[in-house]
C-alpha cells in the first residue's frame, strides 16, 4: 500500500502535523514562479484547510534555506533575461544588485510574516539521524529529501510536497501528500 495521498483525499485535523517542503512554500508565496494555477490554488486551499483545522505545521532551517535559494534563482533568471552567464552571473552581478537587495527584504518578510508565523520550528535532532540510511537510498533520490523523510519519520509528521522524487520512493513510514496526478 502506498503512503502517497492526493491532497483532495485528505482532510486535515487538529491532531495532524505537517512538514511543508520548500516547493510548497514556493507555490504559496513566490508569485513570480512559473507554477500552474491549478497547483497554486490546490496548495493554497489545502494550506487554508490546515490552518482552519488548527493542525501543526513544522519547518526547519534547511527548508528556509531551500526556499530562499529557490526564490533567488527564480528572480535571477527573470532579471538576467536573455543575457549570457558571462554577461550577468548570479554571484558577481545579481547578488550585488539593487534587485537582490530588494528581494532580500521581500523574502525576509515572507519568511517572518507568512512562513514562521504559521509554523513551529522543528529541531532536527541531527545527532540522532542515522547518516548511513541517507546514503542507502537510490542514486536518483535527493539527499535533502531523504533527510526530511527521516526527520518526519522520527516525529510522526506528514510531508506536503510537489517533488516527484518523494513519489518515486514510497518505502517509508511517512505519509506523503501532494497535488500531483496519481496513477492508479
Amino acid at each position: 500500500m502506498s503512503n502517497v495521498i492526493h491532497i483532495s483525499k485528505y482532510e486535515p485535523t487538529e491532531e495532524d502535523s505537517f512538514f511543508f517542503d520548500a516547493n510548497i512554500w514556493m507555490h504559496l508565496f513566490c508569485s513570480v514562479g512559473d507554477y500552474s494555477h491549478r497547483n497554486v490554488n490546490a496548495y493554497n486551499s489545502f494550506f487554508q484547510k490546515v490552518l482552519e483545522a488548527n493542525s501543526k505545521i513544522y519547518t526547519t532551517s534547511m527548508v528556509l534555506s531551500e526556499f530562499f535559494n529557490a526564490y533567488c534563482k527564480v528572480e535571477y533568471h527573470i532579471t538576467r533575461g536573455n543575457k549570457s552567464l558571462s554577461e550577468y552571473s548570479y554571484k558577481h552581478n545579481f547578488r550585488r544588485s539593487q534587485e537582490f537587495e530588494d528581494l532580500m527584504g521581500l523574502i525576509q518578510n515572507i519568511v517572518k510574516n507568512r512562513i514562521l508565523k504559521n509554523t513551529s520550528r522543528l529541531n532536527d535532532n541531527f545527532e540522532n539521524i542515522n547518516i548511513d540510511l541517507l546514503f542507502n537510498e537510490p542514486k536518483d533520490f535527493d539527499f535533502n529529501d531523504q533527510y526530511f523523510l527521516e526527520i518526519c519519520k522520527n516525529h510522526s509528521i506528514c510531508i506536503l510536497t510537489h517533488d516527484k522524487d518523494f513519489l518515486k520512493n514510497t518505502n517509508h513510514d511517512v505519509i506523503i501528500l501532494t497535488n500531483h496526478k496519481m496513477s492508479h
